[in-house]
């Protein structure tokens, strides 16, 4: 009888902890998993905060945008305070990134947030997660795709015991308040971020630039009308279009830059000119826009995907833009040799007016967006890795029309107290029914140096990836 109590009490024990402790599958990392950038978590007191402060840590177009403001380390606590300007003005983001259309994702570390309006904390407003994004290490469940090529999570809003939302390790969130006449919005995230790196300062450049012209007819949504005056009156000068950019052909590569292998890209936010559904203050909407790398293959110049927030790009990792070469999977660069400036249409200190929707601007008013400059900032690091928890994954990016070999079902997480519950795999996967390579193609490169499966990242379990191999 006694052996039989002990059995179940041992029972009992085992299911008390599965109850209150976190759970999180320990198995070998996938086949390959696509690329993402150095988190600003695992920046914060490792360079410089000046370099920091200002940065467009997220920025969700017709949504809002998200701003570093300051943090600091404490062991593998980093504190940060970022503020936002927001579309809707009942609704705050998390600092992860969905991965949308041709983007890289960019995966926030666990931890907490308190939500603050003109200094005063509202986190108690909260009341859901209107989009709350995976991280982990996973590989996409669809190609291209205009909201994420990752799965969004199944959960309820959760508060710690201090009345903290308790944030899971995202790429990206989306959360409601419940009143309506917010202003100032801030927040504090306090998140677990182990320094797995060391930051060297290589090389750092200034410039200012001037606004993008182009002749394309579509994607500007609501300044489209100023392109197409802009581009009309100005179309001679620029010739084919401008889009400026750092440029570092390889002599300079190998000087100014021998050692560096990320870059950080920082410059001031615009005027949202996807920030169509609150036309009652559409001057006072900012964001970002996408920035993109230069590079080669052959003999043919093309830009990268999209990059638009803040974050350390592995330089030796940059694929081709999804609608120069579309297909499953996308293309890698052989070699790169400048940094593009953001495409803004409008400048960051040129207002927005109704003109530049309907496409009648006044002269003066072309005038003024065709010569005024902002300024632009590129720091160049070395990373080095000092732990070995790593896991090194080959990369492969995937395009549109790309399904998985086998589905996963959402992640979803459970309340229990105010502990929480990782149930990351509900349902064996099933086979996908499709005739859609589920691989990814393209890789090795012919003549690309290094390990035959790579270019490859040195990932930790909450997906954020660390390090860069060719």
């Amino acid at each position: 009888m006694r052996r039989t109590q002990l059995i179940f009490t041992a029972l009992l024990a085992t299911v008390w902890l599965l109850l209150v402790l976190p759970v999180q599958a320990q198995s070998a990392a996938p086949a390959w998993l696509e690329p993402k950038g150095i988190h600003v978590a695992d920046l914060v007191g490792l360079i410089p905060e000046a370099q920091l402060q200002e940065l467009i840590v997220v920025y969700q177009p017709g949504e809002g945008m998200v701003q570093y403001v300051s943090g600091e380390r404490d062991g593998d606590t980093v504190t940060i305070t970022v503020s936002y300007d927001m579309n809707e003005g009942d609704e705050v983001l998390c600092l992860g990134k969905p991965a949308r259309l041709d983007e890289w994702a960019s995966i926030q570390p666990g931890g907490t947030m308190r939500i603050f309006s003109a200094g005063q904390d509202v986190t108690a407003d909260a009341v859901a997660f209107t989009q709350l994004w995976e991280g982990g290490m996973v590989q996409p469940m669809r190609g291209y795709d205009g909201l994420s090529r990752y799965h969004p999570i199944d959960t309820k809003l959760q508060f710690d015991a201090n009345g903290a939302i308790i944030l899971p390790p995202n790429s990206g969130c989306e959360i409601e308040l419940s009143g309506t006449l917010y202003h100032d919005l801030t927040a504090v995230f306090t998140l677990d971020a182990p320094q797995k790196i060391t930051l060297t300062p290589i090389f750092s450049e200034s410039q200012t630039f001037n606004s993008f012209i182009s002749g394309e007819s579509s994607g500007y949504s609501i300044l489209q009308g100023l392109l197409d005056q802009v581009w009309d009156r100005f179309r001679a000068v620029v010739s084919g279009g401008r889009h400026g950019g750092f440029w570092y052909p390889a002599q300079k590569q190998a000087t100014d830059l021998q050692g560096a292998d990320y870059v950080l890209v920082k410059f001031p936010p615009a005027f949202d000119q996807y920030a169509t559904s609150n036309q009652t203050r559409p001057d006072k909407v900012f964001g970002g826009r996408t920035y993109r790398i230069r590079g080669l293959i052959g003999n043919t110049y093309y830009v990268s995907i999209d990059h638009i927030n803040g974050m350390l790009i592995p330089m030796g990792a940059s694929w081709v833009d999804h609608d120069l070469k579309p297909g499953t999977s996308l293309t890698l660069f052989e070699q790169w040799d400048a940094i593009l400036y953001p495409e803004y249409v409008l400048p960051p200190d040129v207002a927005y007016q109704p003109c530049m929707t309907a496409g009648n601007c006044p002269s003066a008013v072309l005038d003024t967006v065709f010569t005024t400059q902002f300024p632009m900032e590129v720091f160049f690091y070395k990373v080095e890795r000092t732990t070995n928890d790593l896991q090194k994954v080959p990369l492969r990016t995937v395009g549109q029309g790309w399904e998985p070999c086998q589905y996963r079902p959402k992640p979803r997480i459970a309340p229990a107290g105010t502990t929480h519950i990782y149930l990351p795999f509900l349902k064996t996967p099933g086979t996908v029914p499709t005739t859609t390579p589920c691989q990814p193609s393209g890789l090795p490169i012919a003549g690309y140096p290094g390990d035959s499966a790579c270019p490859c990242g040195w990932f930790d379990e909450t997906g954020r990836m660390y390090d860069f191999t060719p």
